[in-house]
């Protein structure tokens, strides 16, 4: 760690030698402004991501998204192959001529899921034995419960 305070949480092994170019160029603005093309409506929020790009030809356009499997990429709500570019490691979506409506969102992955599976099961199993030792306490086995009748009666 030595003075690498306050640095990104990981860099995906995707990312390329040009990624900080891209985000000092402006990001997807700056993007769009380089290949003269028209981006309006950017939304954009943790899991996902919509713009509307205008072009009048054929344009590859990179989001300003590190690439990971887990993201899914539409064009006009059709989806994309997923692709990246490798000179900045961000994703990369082809586009025809025209206006489209391009998304990205976050998508759980097989491992994620199978992860959030193992999660509930060993949340059954705990909830399970906390049960199980909570009835155990309120029983009282009969060969006791005899013996602290026959010792109460005498003390009386």
């Amino acid at each position: 760690m030595h003075g690498r305070f306050g640095q990104p949480e990981y860099l995906p092994a995707v990312n390329g030698p040009q990624w900080k170019a891209y985000v000092a160029d402006g990001k997807l603005e700056g993007e769009c402004r380089r290949l003269a093309i028209r981006c309006n409506g950017i939304v954009q929020r943790s899991q996902d991501m919509s713009v509307s790009i205008a072009s009048s030809r054929s344009v590859a356009v990179r989001l300003p998204v590190f690439a990971f499997p887990a993201w899914r990429a539409s064009v006009d709500g059709v989806a994309q192959p997923y692709a990246f570019d490798k000179a900045t490691g961000l994703v990369l979506v082809e586009l025809a001529p025209g206006t489209h409506i391009v998304t990205l969102g976050w998508s759980r992955l097989p491992e994620e899921i199978t992860g959030l599976w193992i999660s509930a099961g060993a949340l059954c199993i705990l909830l399970g034995g906390l049960v199980f030792v909570r009835r155990r306490k309120n029983v009282v086995p009969p060969v006791l419960a005899s013996s602290f009748e026959t010792t109460s009666d005498t003390l009386l």
